[in-house]
């Protein structure tokens, strides 16, 4: 076991003004959940003059690491490269503009106890007006295809807002560098036979008392870019295609 339950990553793009707020929220539920935590900031710019160290004293139940990268790095490889600064036995990965509702954190750590492999929460079971609809579209296709070539429905196999087990997804050997990461870890983890649960946002609205606005305006991530990411998530189809028919020529 580590020193501590969940590695959180934090890659801060643009501004970093929210991370402060994200530490105290995050310094408080380690307080009165008792869940140990790391915190893995990242200036995602090398060259960003605006990035800042956060203190550890500020968040005294958390333990705060600051990295700035000396290159450049698309969020895939980002988080890939955290990983190995990790010391938890779950990463669970944020994004620095504050958008994630960090209240699910306590049902993320339910299945981490449960030892589910991989945790995602899911995106699309709630209407949002400022979700794209070709995104939205896109995203039906693309769970529809998982499901016939993997045999499993994954509400939202793409979010990047998880906690996945970090030695067993390090060993699955996930390369992609962009945001197609997260679809090819979803993939790997199902072919390596790895529990993966969802954490339905629509249950937890109706059984929460405490909502916040920040789980009723999920966000379609700002960084996705069709036409980057397109040749990414081909690439996972194309593995899933030769993973089913792999499995049926040796059923014969």
């Amino acid at each position: 076991m580590s020193n501590y339950d969940i590695s959180i990553i934090i890659p801060v793009y643009r501004e970093d003004k929210n991370v402060s707020d994200t530490l105290q929220e995050l310094n408080q539920i380690s307080i009165i959940k008792g869940i140990s935590l790391e915190v893995i900031i990242v200036n995602a710019f090398h060259n960003n003059d605006s990035h800042k160290d956060y203190p550890i004293s500020r968040y005294p139940a958390l333990h705060v690491k600051n990295i700035s990268l000396k290159k450049r790095m698309r969020l895939g490889e980002l988080i890939r490269t955290c990983c190995a600064y990790s010391s938890g036995d779950y990463v669970l990965t944020l994004t620095g503009e504050g958008t994630q509702d960090l209240n699910l954190l306590e049902e993320i750590y339910k299945k981490i106890l449960k030892n589910i492999k991989l945790i995602i929460v899911s995106r699309f079971e709630i209407v949002n007006k400022d979700s794209k609809t070709t995104f939205v579209f896109y995203q039906k296709i693309y769970r529809t295809l998982i499901w016939i070539l993997l045999g499993q429905r994954i509400s939202d196999s793409t979010n990047g807002f998880r906690a996945f087990d970090r030695r067993f997804v390090q060993a699955l050997g996930v390369s992609r560098p962009g945001l197609s990461f997260f679809a090819e870890m979803t993939i790997k983890v199902l072919q390596a036979g790895g529990s993966i649960e969802s954490i339905s946002v629509k249950n937890y609205l109706q059984n929460s008392s405490q909502i916040s606005d920040r789980i009723l305006n999920l966000q379609i991530p700002e960084k996705f870019k069709f036409k980057s990411e397109i040749f990414g998530y081909i690439f996972v189809i194309i593995s899933a295609i030769c993973y089913r028919v792999s499995n049926f020529r040796n059923a014969k």
